[in-house]
């Protein structure tokens, strides 16, 4: 069995090997990468938020490697949310342990456990750092609850070249599955097989398997969240194993 992963080989490095454990070759190929938006080039006071709102590893790589972006850099009381494990290691990494783990892991699940965790009496200024292409406006969800929060969009996705793309993906062809992570992975490989439909798709989280539906696409299996072990799952079941 082979599947085919959409995403960058270092990102995808602990579920090919866990692949292999259960006699699965998973191949990493991007079908998208990431710029950095205008609004990036231009920092904002970091050192006014309260609270930092992070829903992409992307993001903090940016933030950290590109922009050079440090812990001193934001408040000394500075408190960080974040999407998913996978985030909060990140961020853990380069600045400190997050104060709070969406649950379930989604941007909407973020937004859930911040209106159940912190209240807008006692949670002082937001900045969420963002990328340019939205799933869920969580500013809007909080400023409508009643909290201060600003976006800071770093980042846009964008597809490949779609003639290197095509070399790279034509010379792992077949496979038995497609992992999609994210919505602009089923767009960027419609560009490139226009028949889509044709996959036996595996999509982490319902934005991403409604991403798959709009395109007509039949066979979805849905991961229950990130986590590799609900991947794992995912990625044996839509193969029969």
């Amino acid at each position: 069995m082979k599947i085919l992963v959409t995403r960058l080989p270092n990102r995808a490095k602990k579920l090919i090997l866990m692949c292999k454990e259960h006699g699965i070759t998973a191949v990493a190929i991007p079908l998208t990468e990431q710029q950095l938006t205008e609004s990036a080039r231009t920092l904002p006071n970091l050192g006014r938020y309260d609270w930092v709102i992070i829903t992409s590893v992307n993001v903090v790589k940016i933030i950290a490697n590109q922009l050079n972006i440090g812990l001193s850099d934001f408040a000394d009381d500075v408190r960080f949310a974040t999407v998913g494990k996978a985030t909060a290691e990140a961020v853990a990494a380069h600045y400190q342990p997050a104060d709070i783990i969406a649950e379930p892991p989604s941007s909407s699940g973020l937004s859930d456990t911040f209106i159940k965790e912190i209240s807008p009496d006692d949670c002082g200024n937001i900045l969420w750092i963002c990328p340019e292409q939205l799933v869920n406006d969580i500013a809007k969800i909080l400023t409508d609850a009643a909290y201060s929060i600003d976006k800071w969009q770093v980042y846009k996705t964008i597809s490949r070249n779609r003639e290197i793309l095509i070399k790279e993906l034509e010379a792992v062809k077949p496979w038995d599955a497609v992992l999609f992570a994210a919505p602009s992975a089923v767009e960027a490989f419609s560009m490139i097989f226009y028949d889509i439909t044709a996959e036996n798709c595996i999509a982490i989280g319902d934005t991403t398997a409604n991403a798959l539906v709009n395109r007509a696409c039949s066979r979805i299996t849905i991961g229950k969240s990130p986590d590799l072990q609900d991947v794992i799952l995912a990625i044996k079941l839509a193969v029969g194993l």
